[in-house]
């Protein structure tokens, strides 16, 4: 997978990084043979990667410590021998279905890069179309973006 070059558009991955988030796309989003949008047609990780910018510094550099220690863990005797971006699709399966029911850290970092994945594919418009999803309602209603505004107060209701 190492063998991969990686896209110029790809800012703050490091290249490790971009090969263990494509590999988990392939093994997270099987849509060959299916109606789902081929992952060749989908940005995922170039998604990831622009998710990834808009996180500060330190947390990314966390996130990037997580994601490198996800890929490197499977080398560990007793596991798989070799790195996750390195594993097969059944035992990349298997390594994600382990550290989904391991210790904290390990279910962390699996939910990671799983939500990761998935945002990344279904945040696509061009995804859509296959689960009849038409786009966000407030869009088509024309509703203006509030951001994090607070709920409407109740009548008699006061503000904490």
């Amino acid at each position: 997978m190492d063998q991969l070059p990686v896209p110029e558009t790809i800012r703050h991955l490091s290249d490790a990084e971009y090969h263990l988030l494509h590999r988990a796309a392939q093994v997270l989003l099987p849509v060959a043979g299916s109606a789902l949008v081929p992952l060749s047609q989908v940005p995922v990780v170039a998604n990831i990667d622009h998710m990834v910018g808009l996180l500060p510094a330190h947390i990314r550099k966390q996130v990037g410590m997580g994601l490198t220690l996800f890929d490197n863990a499977a080398v560990i005797a007793g596991w798989h021998g070799r790195r996750f971006v390195d594993l097969d699709d059944a035992a990349a399966v298997d390594y994600f279905d382990r550290w989904a029911s391991g210790n904290s850290i390990q279910r962390a970092l699996s939910t990671l890069v799983k939500r990761f994945v998935y945002i990344a594919y279904w945040r696509d418009p061009v995804t859509w179309e296959a689960v009849e999803f038409d786009g966000p309602v407030s869009e088509r209603w024309g509703l203006a973006y509030l951001g994090n505004a607070p709920l409407p107060q109740e009548q008699g209701e006061e503000r904490a």
